[in-house]
């Protein structure tokens, strides 16, 4: 049976329908896609992202080990940044791409896509070995929501003490949201400003209510958004929408080329012969082989 967020009675209460997503029982959709979409677009728009895998690493090691564990150099990492990343399976194959943020010198937040939440959880328990270091579960204990558009600001100011205005991208603060301690981080994947908002599991319904009562004058729509509109968003935007765009393998852009028209364009990573990693654009899908970028694993 799919698990119901903290928030699930106020989905309900706004009329929204129902999917099973990774074990979780989200809201698909509300009603209008289009005046959702444009909401997000013109004003704001308020997500339950709570689906979403969080798992702490903490300890004197704990930046050196996540450095051999995801592609990235983590522990280089300035105090309240972030970085996207991804974690790699041996043979170079994706097995998730993660939001990864610098709490405290010996404290990280590993954020990974729902589907992939209990796949990253074991590789980094079984990565960890010989780093002094720990692995924490805790993606039943903390709520996630996300505020985007171009009127986030404005209307999450009025709740929180954070200078969201001095909150720079990429980076996350400690405060209260509501009265609510939570962290707050600039990021999210819509194409649009916006901004993350991780509290404890059971404060969030009267923290959405706090914020869509705020909303209500400066929102077109005073309404939150489901999954459907968080993929459509990215659509206008340069943001890879993860299993198409992230793939493990070339088995899988074979398979996903073999389902979309001869001239569709998509982003893919992939693994050269010298282990770097690289955007391209897939073969016989727009402009064969253009190389996008190219960082060391």
């Amino acid at each position: 049976m799919a698990k119901p967020t903290a928030l699930y009675d106020v989905h309900a209460a706004l009329g929204a329908q129902f999917t099973d997503f990774a074990g979780w029982s989200m809201p698909l959709r509300y009603g209008s896609e289009l005046a959702e979409h444009h909401a997000v677009r013109q004003t704001a728009g308020l997500f339950d992202l709570s689906h979403m895998g969080e798992i702490e690493v903490t300890g004197p090691q704990a930046g050196q080990f996540l450095d051999y564990a995801v592609v990235s150099a983590i522990s280089v990492l300035a105090l309240g940044r972030a970085k996207y990343t991804m974690i790699c399976r041996e043979d170079g194959g994706i097995l998730d791409d993660l939001i990864v943020y610098r709490l405290a010198d010996e404290h990280f937040l590993v954020v990974a896509n729902a589907s992939n939440a209990q796949v990253v959880l074991r590789a980094l328990q079984e990565r960890v070995g010989g780093y002094d270091a720990q692995v924490l579960d805790r993606c039943d204990d903390w709520s996630l929501l996300a505020i985007q558009g171009p009127n986030a600001a404005s209307i999450l100011s009025p709740l929180t003490e954070v200078d969201l205005p001095g909150l720079a991208y990429y980076t996350i603060a400690t405060g209260t949201v509501a009265g609510r301690s939570a962290y707050l981080a600039r990021t999210g994947y819509t194409g649009e400003d916006g901004f993350d908002i991780e509290v404890e599991y059971m404060s969030s319904p009267s923290l959405e209510d706090r914020v869509l009562i705020i909303s209500d004058p400066m929102l077109a729509t005073g309404r939150s958004m489901a999954l459907v509109y968080k993929a459509l968003l990215r659509l206008g935007k340069p943001k890879a929408l993860h299993i198409v765009s992230v793939i493990a393998s070339t088995e899988g852009i074979e398979h996903v080329k073999s389902h979309l028209p001869a001239n569709t364009r998509i982003w893919v990573a992939a693994v050269d012969e010298e282990m770097t990693a690289q955007a391209y654009i897939v073969p016989g899908l727009g402009d064969a082989g253009d190389l996008a970028y190219g960082t060391k694993l």
